[in-house]
Parts: structure tokens; C-alpha cells; sequence
């Protein structure tokens, strides 16, 4: 459920990012063609603002939601029959490139299927509540709910390159490690 949410974020995010480079060769386009382009990056910042919110949603009570805390807490909860991890040696790799614990990159090996996804809800979560990243959340969050979700009266909002990227690397990380070691699959391009 989160991958495609964070593929939507990251295709958005390099349309956004890729006019915005083309901004001297685009004023020397037609009136027309610039509008073109303008149309194009500003949708592409409101596809990406509200994907990285799917992304960071917090579970819902009523509604089952596919957001990154739902899939830790899922994983957390356990109520799933564990399957043995069937791409070992890349999944260390990865999580040893990402600072991880080595509890958690010993797991791996581990013959009890249940405890890596076990550790990883665990490790994750912590990270999820980091503070920098939880201000990087609400930033995001303003500006979804105050100009793209709704038509609020505010100041001025706005969404610095650094907290997408960094909202978006952190959704990249638990998804890259977890479709290696489950798929065999890197899903991280950037």
C-alpha cells in the first residue's frame, strides 16, 4: 500500500524539480509553453504534497489506511504468518548502509521468521518519532491540509526541498529494505 504512494511522491517530486531547472531555457519559450510548464510543476507540487501525506497519515480508527505507521504497527502486532526472508546477504547490506542496529541485521539469519519484521516495526517506529522528523511532518501536513487539501486563509506556506526529500528518503529506506528481503527487489532509485 505504501509504494505507491511513494512512487507517486517521487515521480512528482522529479517533474517539480526538473522545470524548476529549466527555468532559464523555459523563458525563452512562447508565453504559452511557460504556462504549460507552470501548470505542470505547480500540479506536480500538489500530487507530491498530498502522496507524501497518504504516506504519513496516522491510522485511522474506523478506516483501515495504507500509511507507513500501519504497516509498522502491522508489523509490530504480528498477526501475520511470518515467511522466511529469501534475499539475505543484500538485506544486510542494505540495512548495514542505512546505520541499522546489528540486532536487527542479525535477525536476518535468524531461523524465527517472526523476529526480523518484529525488530524492524521496533527500530522503525523509534525513528518515526524523531523529533526533526516529526517537525519535517508537520510541515508537510500544513501545507497539504492548509493549501492543497482545503482553501484556507494562512500566511504564507511553504515546503522546503530538504523536508520532502528527507520525508520521502525515510518512506525509500523501510520500503527498499523490506522489498529486498522479502522480494528481492530494490524499489529505491533515487
Amino acid at each position: 500500500g505504501i509504494l505507491a504512494q511513494a512512487f507517486q511522491a517521487e515521480r512528482n517530486i522529479l517533474i517539480w524539480q526538473n522545470i524548476g531547472e529549466e527555468s532559464e531555457f523555459l523563458k525563452t519559450k512562447d508565453e504559452y509553453v511557460q504556462k504549460m510548464y507552470v501548470y505542470i510543476q505547480q500540479s506536480a507540487q500538489t500530487n507530491f504534497v498530498l502522496a507524501l501525506g497518504k504516506l504519513f497519515d496516522k491510522p485511522s480508527k474506523k478506516f483501515e489506511t495504507r500509511c507507513i505507521l500501519s504497516f509498522l504497527n502491522l508489523l509490530k502486532q504480528g498477526e501475520f504468518d511470518p515467511i522466511k526472508i529469501v534475499e539475505t546477504t543484500s538485506t544486510k547490506k542494505a540495512l548495514e548502509d542505512y546505520n541499522c542496529p546489528k540486532g536487527l541485521i542479525d535477525a536476518v539469519d535468524s531461523d524465527d521468521a517472526s523476529l526480523f519484521p518484529c525488530l524492524f516495526a521496533e527500530y522503525y517506529l523509534k525513528k518515526y518519532e524523531d523529533p526533526n522528523l516529526q517537525m519535517k511532518m508537520e510541515a508537510m501536513k500544513a501545507m497539504r491540509d492548509k493549501a492543497e487539501a482545503h482553501n484556507e486563509v494562512t500566511g504564507t506556506l511553504t515546503l522546503d526541498f530538504d523536508t520532502t526529500s528527507k520525508l520521502l528518503a525515510f518512506a525509500l529506506e523501510i520500503i527498499s529494505i523490506f522489498g529486498m528481503a522479502y522480494r528481492s527487489e530494490i524499489y529505491h532509485i533515487g
